[in-house]
């Protein structure tokens, strides 16, 4: 219930909901716990990565929605991550929204390629570049003109 609360507030008003704000919103006649909460807007960064992912493949006129969605997502990491305690195994959770973060950030790079004229050129798949002598680390690969 808290992600699709949280997804909702985030369509509808582009904000994270506060605890008490969810918790007004819900209906729930019982408290809703730090858990279920956190767990809830934790969740919610793997649905906005989704959706600025899906925004940045329409090219460079989405760049201000991704950033958006950057936004939501590095508020959510950042506010976790100084927390000296994350309730119930949340801890896990951690390196999915890392993840998220990351795909976020180079599909804004990408972007700002093509807003340059440039692409990134996509690794061949696990083997080293073609005098390159680079693994492959998962990382964009070289940048080249259009």
């Amino acid at each position: 219930m808290a992600e699709a609360l949280s997804l909702r507030a985030f369509l509808k008003d582009r904000t994270i909901l506060s605890r008490a704000e969810m918790q007004a919103q819900s209906g729930l006649s019982f408290p809703m716990g730090l858990h279920e909460y956190l767990g809830g807007l934790m969740d919610l960064t793997g649905e906005v990565g989704r959706l600025a992912i899906k925004a940045a493949a329409r090219g460079r006129q989405a760049v201000p929605e991704v950033e958006l969605h950057l936004e939501c997502v590095d508020a959510i990491y950042s506010s976790t991550r100084e927390l000296p305690y994350l309730p119930n195994g949340l801890g896990k959770k951690m390196g999915a929204l890392r993840s998220t973060l990351t795909k976020i950030e180079g599909a804004l790079y990408e972007l700002a390629l093509l807003s340059q004229g440039l692409r990134v050129q996509a690794p061949k798949g696990g083997e080293e570049e073609a005098g390159d002598g680079r693994e492959d680390t998962g990382e964009p690969g070289p940048v080249s003109r259009m």
